[in-house]
């Protein structure tokens, strides 16, 4: 760039060959002519806006597909361009903010430990991640009181309330901080607002946090969104974290280590990965109403109990919920289970399977292994469309299943064809091309059959077929 702008200026120079007398003037005029392509060159223009992630860029990588929710409830998340965009018009307000100073008692800094009291003056914590007087690479920053802020956090911070309170922090419009390519903790702490993490930022929500997202705050514009992952960002839920909204991780990682971690909203894996796992300590406990896995995103749910009333896979989605060690820990509760466009659920080796009234649905060459303990109840498990299910029960275990029933094309195996794995109370249905496992079903006393297509393209082994 610079050399660009000093070629335009290169037919003003004096030029000077060796032996040529030169005046002072001369090399000075020389000097203010580089100097002036110099300030032409290096501009900040636009600076702002590569940093927060409003440039123009591969349009994957920018988007999170605006959402998807199974049962048909949308929700329109922004991109991360948008999100700075708002924010940068809140953050207006902060030129009218003094920047915290040694002669302010409410807030104070020294070398890297900040002390504020907030008393519902807008920026305060703001005022303290851009004063002069913040020269430490990483601050730590006590909090008594509430703040109230709309944050653009890039620079290494740690928000937790003093010792023996509990601060909060509530957001100036419908978020309290946006976070860019640096790391940021929140520990003994409420945030009343969202929290937006992108763009290779490091997010550690370590311990006793409380987000709530109120949908009716003013500015509101993605609904009861809480926590907003995206653009490689790394978020990191510890113990005691709820958040009242929902969570969205798109194109990012999230870790959740410890128990008590409780999402009141939808939870939503886009494209990105989710790993949650015990600690030294305890088991891995998360709880929430509806957990969505789309667009290839992962999911390892590890060593813990996991509580999601509506599980939905979609788009070569895999979500894993195992057991790691000599004995089953892990267990699952839920309501519904479905997969669709090719993807893939592993319960491997769980203790307990909390679904007496659940339906698990496979559609669409979509894939799913089961491994139980011990005996599991479910109310139908219903495949289509190419799907296939796998059993791997220890021990003889089964599952009772109310109605189980086979599309075209659907097959049901078992690692282990010794013993029926399950055992169908109500119906079993079986259609053209589909395939059960020699040994591996059985209907009980009482149980009805409809698989005489089933039976007919042989897919349906002599022990059901049998007497129709």
């Amino acid at each position: 760039m610079f050399a660009s702008c000093l070629s335009t200026a290169e037919g003003s120079l004096t030029v000077f060959k060796a032996g040529d007398k030169v005046k002072a003037a001369e090399i000075n005029a020389n000097f203010e002519l580089v100097r002036a392509a110099a300030a032409d060159a290096v501009t900040f223009e636009g600076l702002d806006e590569v940093y927060g992630g409003v440039t123009t860029e591969d349009a994957q990588a920018s988007s999170l597909n605006r959402g998807f929710y199974h049962n048909g409830t949308p929700d329109d998340v922004e991109t991360f361009k948008d999100v700075f965009s708002r924010q940068s018009q809140v953050n207006a307000l902060g030129d009218s903010i003094v920047a915290c100073s040694e002669d302010d008692t409410s807030c104070v800094i020294k070398e890297n430990r900040v002390s504020v009291k907030c008393d519902g003056t807008a920026g305060k914590l703001s005022s303290v991640l851009t004063s002069p007087y913040a020269n430490a690479a990483f601050l730590k920053i006590e909090i008594e009181g509430d703040c109230v802020e709309a944050m653009l956090v890039t620079r290494g911070a740690a928000f937790f309330s003093k010792a023996g309170t509990r601060a909060s922090i509530t957001s100036i419009g419908d978020q309290v901080a946006v976070f860019v390519g640096h790391y940021s903790h929140f520990e003994n702490i409420d945030i009343n607002g969202r929290l937006t993490a992108g763009r290779g930022s490091m997010l550690v929500l370590e311990k006793d946090v409380k987000i709530v997202k109120d949908a009716q705050r003013e500015g509101n514009f993605t609904g009861d969104l809480g926590v907003y992952a995206t653009e490689g960002a790394f978020v990191k839920f510890g113990s005691n974290v709820t958040v009242e909204g929902s969570v969205v991780i798109g194109n990012a990682t999230v870790n959740m280590y410890g128990d008590g971690i409780a999402i009141s909203g939808i939870l939503t894996v886009n494209g990105g990965s989710l790993e949650a796992t015990n600690t030294a300590n305890m088991l891995a406990g998360v709880i929430a109403p509806s957990i969505n896995v789309v667009n290839g995103a992962v999911v390892n749910l590890k060593n813990g109990s996991f509580d999601f009333n509506n599980i939905s896979l979609s788009s070569n989605a895999t979500m894993n919920i195992s057991s790691l060690g000599q004995t089953a820990i892990s267990s699952l509760k839920t309501s519904e289970i479905f997969a669709e466009r090719s993807s893939v659920l592993n319960l491997l080796l769980l203790k307990e399977i909390n679904a007496t009234d659940a339906k698990i649905v496979l559609w669409g060459n979509s894939m799913a292994y089961m491994s139980i303990e011990k005996d599991q109840a479910i109310k139908s498990i219903w495949l289509d469309s190419s799907s296939t299910l796998r059993l791997g029960p220890t021990d003889g275990a089964q599952f009772s299943v109310g109605n189980l029933s086979l599309g075209f094309g659907t097959s049901i195996t078992s690692n282990n064809g010794e013993a029926s794995n399950i055992v169908v109370t109500e119906s079993l249905n079986a259609d053209y091309n589909s395939r059960i496992q020699f040994g591996t079903v059985e209907l009980a006393s009482g149980a009805t059959a409809n698989i005489e297509n089933g039976c007919a393209s042989k897919g349906i082994n002599a022990d059901l077929c049998t007497g129709e």
